[in-house]
C-alpha cells in the first residue's frame, strides 16, 4: 500500500493492521471501521467487561477501555494513542516517540540521551497525507508543540513507573 515504514517502526505502516472482534452476545452485525486501537487499550477493556476495580489513581494506565466502541456507542477515542520505541527504558539512548491525535494527526518526536530533538522531529495530518510524507510541524505550530508536550508528559510518567 501507500503507507509509509514496516514492522518495528513507528509509521502508519509499521503500526496499522486490522483487527477482528466476534462477541455475537454483543456485536450483533457486521461493521468496518478505521477506530484506531492499541494493546494497552485491552487491560482497561477486559477489566470493564470482567467489571473488576480500576487500579488505584496513582497507577498510571496508557490505554482506555475501547468496550463503548465495541457496543457501538463510540465512534472516537478518549486518549490518543502513544508509542516509544527502542527505549527499553532507558533514557540515554536514541529513540523515538509518537503520538496520535484522533485519526488526524500525527507527531514523531526524536530523542538522543533523554532530550527531544525538535529539529528532527515531524508532525503529519494523516487525513490530507496518509503516506507521512509532508510535514507540517512549521505549519501547524501550536498541534504540534501540544502534542509535544503530551509525548513528554507520557515519556516521563513511563518512565517512572519503570524504575
Amino acid at each position: 500500500g501507500n503507507l509509509r515504514g514496516s514492522k518495528s517502526t513507528l509509521f502508519e505502516g509499521g503500526v496499522r493492521v486490522p483487527g477482528i472482534i466476534e462477541w455475537p452476545a454483543v456485536i450483533q452485525s457486521n461493521r468496518v471501521s478505521d477506530f484506531p486501537v492499541v494493546t494497552s487499550d485491552f487491560f482497561p477493556t477486559v477489566g470493564e467487561i470482567l467489571g473488576s476495580t480500576p487500579p488505584p489513581s496513582h497507577r498510571v494506565i496508557d490505554g482506555e477501555s475501547i468496550l463503548p466502541f465495541i457496543q457501538g456507542e463510540r465512534e472516537t477515542r478518549q486518549q490518543n494513542i502513544k508509542w516509544a520505541f527502542n527505549i527499553r527504558g532507558n533514557p540515554k539512548k536514541s529513540y523515538v516517540a509518537a503520538v496520535l491525535s484522533g485519526r488526524q494527526y500525527k507527531a514523531y518526536i526524536k530523542y538522543k540521551k533523554g532530550k527531544a530533538l525538535l529539529s528532527s522531529s515531524v508532525l503529519y495530518d494523516l487525513l490530507e497525507d496518509e503516506a507521512e510524507e509532508m510535514d507540517i510541524s512549521t505549519t501547524h505550530p501550536s498541534t504540534f508543540e501540544a502534542l509535544h508536550q503530551e509525548v513528554e508528559e507520557w515519556m516521563q510518567s513511563v518512565l517512572g513507573e519503570a524504575k
